[in-house]
């Protein structure tokens, strides 16, 4: 059977195969032996009192994109990055109703089309560089 030889800080420090009805093996002072089922386990995990757990903390989720941002954070976004100037060139050229659109809209969202086409012409975005703009747009 498997063993994790636990160290007083319950760390596991080593890992044995042992059979205690047929072996006099005691683990090291300070020590203790703990039988557990097959699965995963190194050195250096924790001992949770039953079971071996990985130390390593879990990746960190990905960072939040906000799904809407009011114009005012969009314009400022834009403007930060220095490509109001080519929104509000494009916007120009735009049919009547699309520079409405775009003067009066109180919010913007994340998959608005008018949001996507000016990222993708004249801007030429990613998806990512949209979310990344979108970030900064809720910080303003």
């Amino acid at each position: 059977m498997r063993y994790a030889v636990v160290s007083s800080d319950d760390v596991i420090v080593n890992l044995i195969e042992w059979d205690p009805a047929s072996s006099p093996w005691q683990p090291p002072e300070g020590m203790t032996a703990h039988a557990f089922a097959d699965g995963p386990v190194s050195l250096g995990w924790h001992w949770n009192g039953g079971a071996p757990i990985d130390p390593t903390p879990p990746p960190p989720p990905p960072p939040f994109v906000p799904m809407q941002v009011n114009a005012t954070q969009l314009i400022s976004a834009l403007d930060q990055r220095g490509l109001l100037g080519a929104v509000d060139a494009a916007m120009a050229k735009a049919d009547p109703l699309t520079q409405r659109l775009w003067a009066r809209a109180a919010v913007f969202a994340r998959n608005d089309p008018l949001v996507l086409s000016f990222a993708q012409d004249p801007l030429n975005m990613t998806p990512a560089e949209i979310d990344t703009l979108f970030q900064l747009a809720a910080t303003l």
